[in-house]
């Protein structure tokens, strides 16, 4: 009875385990494709601006909206899961910031106020958009303007 009982429970303990590694090995969100492009401001590349792409008719809740950081020529390759990943197709509206810096003891981090026009912060008044396709997209250069 008590040998019944112990193997009844390794059963389910070990059911459970097989339940848990299905559950967990699902999709955890729609398939991205590489999207990369570049961010100017008269006519000078624009180096670690926040580049966000926002879903038109709102996004998909529950998942990252694709973002990047610009380097210093000012490319940026977006990120939505993992690094470099790309985007989800769809129609956007692009979004660029670049936060003045501000140090916090020995780090420097920009937290501060946008130093880029102010319209091009917010998807209800920036006019740059982009419809990512199948494949590998590359953004028309984005030139921010006054």
């Amino acid at each position: 009875m008590i040998v019944h009982r112990i193997r009844s429970l390794l059963c389910l303990a070990a059911g459970g385990v097989v339940v848990c590694f299905v559950g967990c090995s699902g999709a955890t969100g729609p398939v991205c494709v590489p999207v990369k492009g570049a961010v100017t401001f008269r006519n000078k590349p624009v180096s670690e601006a926040m580049v966000v792409l926002h879903r038109v008719g709102g996004d998909v809740e529950g998942h990252q909206k694709p973002m990047a950081y610009t380097d210093t020529l000012g490319q940026f390759v977006l990120t939505t899961h993992k690094h470099n990943d790309g985007a989800p197709l769809g129609e956007y509206v692009v979004t660029v910031e670049l936060r003045a810096p501000r140090v916090i003891g020995e780090e420097t981090v920009r937290d501060g106020q946008n130093v880029l026009p102010a319209k091009y912060a917010t998807p209800e008044t920036s006019r740059i958009k982009y419809t990512v396709v199948p494949g590998d997209n590359t953004i028309p250069p984005i030139e921010l303007k006054q």
